[in-house]
C-alpha cells in the first residue's frame, strides 16, 4: 500500500498535476522577452514611457492571475472546463515519482519566475525607477542640460551664424533659469556637425538632458524644430517645431526656452519661468548683424576686427541696441591682448561702450564683465572686482564671467579663490581648451605645478594648436624639473606661436645648464616684444629662472610704463624671489598691488 504524501508533497503534486509549473515557467519566459521588446520600442518610436510602465505593470499583474486561472481550470479538446479532484491515488503516484521527473516541472517554474523578476527589475532600472518622483523619461541627476548648436538646415556655410546664435540665444536665455545648471557654449559646441550619442555627451558635459534642433530659414521666414533628451535613458522629453517670421525671432526664442524650463521645472523642482528673451532690438537686420558679430567675437584673433564691424553696423541702425554694445566692448577690449590695436586708444572705447551698454539694460551680466575687465586692465581692482561680483550674481551660469574674475582675484593674490572659482566655470564649461588652460595658469600662479600640468595637458587634449597652453606647460615642466618635456613644450609652443622654437630650446636647456647662461641672455636681450610670449614681462620669468633678478625687476618696470594693461606677472609664485627688493615693491605700488 503507497504510503500517503505529507501536506507538502500532496501540494506540489497538486501544482504539477494542473499545470501550474508548466504555466509558471512559460509565463516567465515570455514575459521577458516581452519586457525587453516593450524596451526597444517604445524609445525607437517615441512613445510615452506611460506604455512601458503600463506593461510592467500589467505583466507583474496578469501572473498571479494566470496562475489562478490554470488552477481551477483545465484545457481539455472539449474547451476550457474546471479542474477535477484528484483520483485516487494520482497524488501518490505523482509524489512517488523518481527525482528525475518531479523536479524539472519545479525548476522551469523557478526559472520562469525568476526571468520575470529580472524583466521587471531591468526595465524599471532602465526608466529611472518610480521612487524619484521623476516625470516621463527623466533621469535623478540635478537640473542640468546642454544646448548643442542646432543643425543648419538653409544650406550654405553663410547662414551657419544664424543657426548658431539662435542656438546661443537659448542657452543664454535657460542660462537665467534659476536653478538649472547650464552647460556653456565652448563645450556645448565642441559636439558641432559631431554624430555622438546624446547619452556620451550627457556624460562628458555632466548634464542630465540634451536640446538640440534645427533651424530652416527660407527669406523672413523660420522653422526651427526642438528637442529635449534625457541624457542618461535617450528618451524624449519634449519636442516642438516653431514657423514663425524673422520679426517674431526673440517670442520664438523665448517660448522654446519657456517650454523647456516648463518641461523641467515640475519634476526637478525649478521656479517658475517668466519671460526669459527680452525683445532686444525691433530691427531683424540689426539682430542678423549683432549675429553675425558675435560669430567672429567666438573666433578671436584677425576676427575680432570683423567682429568690431558688425557691432557697429547693428548700432547703426540701432543705436540703443544694448546687447551689440556690450559685445563691441568686448571686442574692443580684446583688440590690444592680440596685438590688434593701442591699448590706451581701445581700452577707452570699450569701456564708453560697456557703460553706454548698461546704462541701456543694467542688468546685462556680459556688459559688467566687459567694464570690469577694462578697470582690470587699468588696474582699477576695486571697481573691476564690484562689477565681476555683480555679474556673476546676474548670471551665475557664466563660464566666461567666472573665468575673467578669476583672472582677476589671481592679479590681486588671492590666489586660492581663483582656483575655486577654476572649479567652478569648469564644471559649466568642461570642454573648452581655454579655460582648462586658464585653469592650469591659476595653478601655476600658486606654486602649484604638478595640478597645472594635469590641466595644461587637459587643454592641450582639447586643441593641440592651442599655443598659450604649450607655453605654460613649458614653464611647469620646467619648475618641477621635466626637462625633456619642457623642451618638448617650448618647441611645440613656439612653433604655434610664430616665435623660434630653437631660441626657446636654448632658454630651457640654460636653466638646467648653467654653460648656457651668456646665450640664453643674449637671447633675452635681443628678442623684441611684438608678441607676448617674450614680452617684458614674460622675460622677467626667465631672468628669475636664469638667477638675474635686478634684470628681472627692470623688466617689470617696463611692464609698468603706461600704467595701464596686462598685469598678470606681480603676484606669481614665480616672483617670490623678488617680494624683499625695494625697487618690486615700489612696482607693486605703482599698480596698486602693495596691499
Amino acid at each position: 500500500m503507497t504510503e500517503r504524501p505529507r501536506s507538502h508533497q500532496a501540494f506540489f503534486a497538486e501544482l504539477k498535476r494542473r499545470n501550474v509549473f508548466k504555466v509558471a515557467a512559460f509565463y516567465g519566459g515570455a514575459a521577458f522577452v516581452v519586457l525587453q521588446v516593450v524596451d526597444l520600442v517604445v524609445p525607437a518610436l517615441n512613445l510615452p514611457e506611460s506604455v512601458m510602465t503600463a506593461a510592467v505593470v500589467v505583466t507583474v499583474l496578469a501572473f498571479p492571475i494566470a496562475l489562478a486561472v490554470t488552477w481551477v481550470f483545465d484545457l481539455t479538446p472539449g474547451g476550457v472546463k474546471r479542474t477535477d479532484p484528484a483520483q485516487s491515488g494520482e497524488l501518490e503516484a505523482i509524489v512517488a515519482l523518481p527525482a528525475a521527473r518531479r523536479w524539472p516541472a519545479g525548476l522551469l517554474a523557478l526559472a520562469g519566475t525568476a526571468l520575470l523578476a529580472v524583466g521587471v527589475w531591468w526595465t524599471i532600472e532602465r526608466t529611472g525607477g518610480s521612487e524619484t518622483g521623476s516625470g516621463p523619461g527623466m533621469s535623478d541627476r540635478p537640473p542640468s542640460i546642454a544646448v548643442l548648436p542646432f543643425v543648419n538646415m538653409s544650406g550654405g556655410e553663410e547662414n551657419e551664424y544664424f543657426s548658431d546664435g539662435i542656438t546661443e540665444e537659448i542657452l543664454n536665455a535657460l542660462a537665467q533659469v534659476p536653478g538649472l545648471k547650464v552647460a556653456a557654449r565652448t563645450s556645448a559646441f565642441q559636439f558641432k556637425d559631431r554624430q555622438l550619442d546624446l547619452r556620451e555627451v550627457g556624460r562628458q558635459l555632466s548634464v542630465a538632458t540634451v536640446l538640440e534642433g534645427s533651424v530652416q530659414r527660407s527669406g523672413d521666414d523660420i522653422r526651427i524644430t526642438a528637442q529635449l533628451i534625457d541624457a542618461e535613458s535617450g528618451f524624449h522629453i519634449w519636442s516642438g517645431k516653431f514657423d514663425r517670421q524673422l520679426v517674431d525671432i526673440f517670442a520664438v526664442e523665448d517660448e522654446i526656452a519657456r517650454a523647456i524650463a516648463d518641461t523641467l521645472r515640475a519634476p526637478l523642482g525649478l521656479e517658475p519661468a517668466s519671460r526669459l528673451v527680452s525683445r532686444a532690438t525691433e530691427d531683424a537686420e540689426a539682430y542678423e548683424l549683432y549675429l553675425q558679430g558675435q560669430q567672429m567675437l567666438g573666433r578671436r584673433g584677425a576676427s575680432l576686427l570683423r567682429a568690431v564691424s558688425f557691432y557697429e553696423r547693428a548700432l547703426a541702425r540701432d543705436p540703443d541696441y544694448a546687447a551689440a554694445q556690450a559685445g563691441l566692448a568686448e571686442a574692443y577690449a580684446l583688440l590690444p591682448f592680440y596685438a590688434l590695436g593701442d591699448w590706451e586708444e581701445f581700452l577707452t572705447k570699450a569701456e564708453a561702450s560697456a557703460r553706454r551698454a548698461l546704462a541701456l539694460d543694467s542688468t546685462m551680466a556680459r556688459a559688467h564683465v566687459a567694464l570690469a575687465n577694462v578697470r582690470r586692465d587699468l588696474w582699477d581692482w576695486d571697481t573691476a572686482e564690484a562689477h565681476y561680483e555683480r555679474a556673476i550674481e546676474l548670471a551665475p551660469n557664466d563660464a566666461e564671467a567666472r573665468h575673467q574674475y578669476a583672472q582677476h582675484l589671481t592679479r590681486v593674490g588671492r590666489n586660492q579663490a581663483a582656483v575655486a572659482q577654476s572649479y567652478l566655470f569648469l564644471e559649466l564649461d568642461p570642454l573648452s581648451p581655454i579655460l582648462n588652460a586658464g585653469q592650469g595658469k591659476m595653478l601655476m600662479d600658486g606654486g602649484r605645478y604638478q595640478e597645472a600640468i594635469r590641466s595644461l595637458n587637459k587643454a592641450i587634449e582639447l586643441d593641440p594648436n592651442l599655443g598659450i597652453a604649450h607655453m605654460w606647460l613649458m614653464r611647469a615642466n620646467i619648475m618641477t624639473g621635466r626637462w625633456d618635456e619642457a623642451e618638448l613644450a617650448a618647441r611645440l609652443g613656439a612653433a604655434l606661436v610664430g616665435e623660434d622654437p630653437a631660441s626657446y630650446a636654448t632658454l630651457v636647456r640654460a636653466v638646467e645648464n648653467p654653460e648656457l647662461k651668456s646665450e640664453a641672455l643674449s637671447i633675452l636681450e635681443t628678442a623684441t616684444d611684438e608678441y607676448w610670449a617674450l614680452s617684458p614681462g614674460a622675460k622677467a620669468y626667465w631672468y628669475i629662472l636664469l638667477d638675474e633678478h635686478e634684470l628681472a625687476v627692470d623688466a617689470l618696470a617696463l611692464v609698468t610704463e603706461k600704467g595701464l594693461g596686462n598685469a598678470t606677472y606681480f603676484n606669481d609664485a614665480m616672483l617670490d624671489p623678488l617680494r624683499d627688493d625695494p625697487r618690486f615693491q615700489n612696482l607693486l605700488e605703482r599698480v596698486g598691488l602693495a596691499r
